[in-house]
C-alpha cells in the first residue's frame, strides 16, 4: 500500500537468503501446529518443561541461522554499506539500540496488562485480542523498520526482517516453555491459535510465491500477490472473530 509502484516482490530478487529464511518460518510453524493439535489428543512426550516440539523448534531455529549465514554474504555487505554512509558512530548506534530495546520491554509489560484486561472486559477472547490487537501493535515497529529499509534501498534487508522476526517469534516459544512450572504448555493453549498459525503459513507461502513470479500483474498500483494477501488476511480476521 505504501510502496504504490506495482507489486513490491517484482522489486525483489528472489536469493537464496530470502527463499530458504521463508521456508525455515514455514517449517517453524508447522511444528507448533503439530505440536497443539497433537498435544490435545496425545500426553506430549516432554523432557521436563522442553516437549519434543519446543526442542525440535530450537534445532531447527538454530540450524536455520547458521545455514541462513553462510547464505548472506551479500546481504551483509550492503548492511556494511548502509552504516558507514550513516557517518554514525558504532558506540552511539549499540546505545540507541539498548535503549530503544529498554523501551520496548517496559512498553510490552504494559502492552500485554492491558490487552488482558481488554479480553476480559469486551468478552473478545485472549485469543482473538492477542493475534489481532497485540500482534498488531507489536508489529507496528517491523512496518517502520521495512518501509525505512526500503527507502535507504536495502529490499533484503527488509523481507529478511519480516521472516526473521517470524522464525525468532516461533523460537520465542521455546525459550518461554523452558520458563513454564507446569510442563509444556503448548498443550494447554486453545486449538483456534492452529487456524491463526495457519493463515500466518498461507500468507507467508504468499510472499514465496511472490518473490519466485516476476513481472506480475497490478490494480490500483498494487500488485496481484498483494491484494491476494489482504483479502486472506482480512477473511482470517473474519473466521477468527467468529470462532472466539
Amino acid at each position: 500500500l505504501l510502496y504504490r509502484s506495482g507489486s513490491v516482490t517484482n522489486k525483489l530478487k528472489p536469493n537464496p537468503s530470502l527463499r530458504y529464511s521463508c521456508l525455515f518460518a514455514i517449517i517453524l510453524m508447522l511444528i507448533v501446529v503439530a505440536e497443539i493439535l497433537l498435544s490435545h489428543y496425545v500426553s506430549p512426550l516432554s523432557f521436563g518443561t522442553m516437549s519434543v516440539g519446543s526442542i525440535l523448534i530450537i534445532v531447527v531455529y538454530l540450524g536455520g541461522v547458521r545455514y541462513l549465514s553462510t547464505l548472506s554474504e551479500s546481504a551483509g555487505a550492503e548492511i556494511v554499506e548502509v552504516v558507514e554512509h550513516a557517518h554514525i558512530s558504532y558506540r552511539r548506534i549499540w546505545f540507541n539500540i539498548i535503549v530503544c530495546a529498554a523501551v520496548v520491554i517496559v512498553a510490552a509489560i504494559w502492552l500485554t496488562r492491558t490487552c488482558d484486561t481488554i479480553a476480559e472486559v469486551t468478552g473478545l477472547g485472549h485469543t482473538f485480542v492477542g493475534s489481532l490487537l497485540l500482534a498488531f501493535v507489536t508489529s507496528l515497529p517491523e512496518m517502520v523498520v521495512v518501509v525505512s529499509s526500503f527507502k535507504m534501498g536495502s529490499d533484503d534487508l527488509a523481507i529478511g526482517n519480516i521472516f526473521g522476526s517470524n522464525m525468532i517469534n516461533v523460537f520465542i516459544l521455546a525459550v518461554t516453555g523452558m520458563a513454564s512450572v507446569s510442563g509444556p504448555f503448548l498443550s494447554s493453549v486453545s486449538l483456534l491459535n492452529i487456524f491463526t498459525a495457519f493463515s500466518g503459513i498461507v500468507l507467508t507461502y504468499m510472499v514465496w510465491m511472490g518473490l519466485l513470479s516476476d513481472n506480475k500483474k497490478t490494480f490500483l498500483a498494487l500488485g496481484v500477490d498483494s491484494i491476494i494477501m489482504i483479502i486472506i488476511f482480512f477473511f482470517s480476521t473474519g473466521i477468527l472473530y467468529m470462532m472466539r
